[in-house]
């Protein structure tokens, strides 16, 4: 798993490298160091389920990822015994694998 890496494009100010979603909006006053639920205050807006994480055509962040590293657990981390929890339906939610994606050289959403 790769958290952090010297060649990561990081932005020196806040909405620097915008990924331009498709809808998703931002409080003005987001504090990531805000301890208390008030959207005044700096916490984050609620979720928004109209949101769309989608990227939208031109976003910097539909190239400039890496494809030559290799996955950890490349066919699946297992958590095992999560009651009560539903991942992929009700017959399968004792035990779920993660499996990281395939590095692209896109970050995260698609078209």
């Amino acid at each position: 798993m790769i958290i952090w890496n010297d060649n990561d494009i990081k932005s020196s100010v806040a909405r620097q490298l915008n990924p331009l979603l498709k809808n998703f909006k931002q409080s003005d006053k987001m504090n990531i160091n805000c301890e208390i639920d008030n959207v005044q205050q700096g916490s984050p807006l609620a979720f928004d389920r109209s949101w769309n994480f989608n990227l939208q055509q031109g976003s910097p962040a539909l190239s400039g990822g890496i494809t030559g590293i290799q996955r950890i657990f490349p066919t699946g981390l297992a958590f095992f015994g999560m009651k009560k929890v539903m991942f992929l339906d009700n017959c399968n939610d004792q035990n779920y694998y993660f499996a990281a994606p395939i590095p692209t050289t896109q970050f995260g959403a698609a078209l």
